[in-house]
């Protein structure tokens, strides 16, 4: 969009160029995502209300004491078979792992 503005000093013009409105995106409610409101622990049937919520829940006592997966090397209890997995391919298992046979080895 741009401006004629007449100056009062002189008799010349001076043209001010503004940015253009962007468009706003459609807001109505059929357009928008769903926002999560409410977030689950499966394993120990707990619905909280915030995501910071539920990080609290996932480090409590109750929920370590639900979990049902043990790693001798680790010394780590785990909640399900999808964590063991993750924790059985992870860095921290792999060097135990690593370290127990090389003391195994120099028997």
């Amino acid at each position: 969009m741009i401006l004629q503005i007449e100056n009062k000093t002189s008799s010349a013009l001076q043209v001010i160029s503004q940015p253009a409105i962007p468009k706003l995106p459609d807001t109505t409610s059929s357009s928008l995502p769903l926002l999560q409101n409410r977030w689950t622990c499966e394993m120990c049937e707990v619905r909280v209300s915030s995501e910071l919520t539920l990080q609290s829940h996932l480090r409590g006592k109750r929920h370590r004491a639900e979990a049902k997966l043990w790693c001798d090397f680790c010394n780590l209890r785990v909640s399900g078979e999808i964590d063991m997995i993750a924790h059985l391919k992870g860095k921290r298992h792999l060097a135990k792992l690593q370290e127990a046979f090389a003391s195994a080895g120099a028997l």
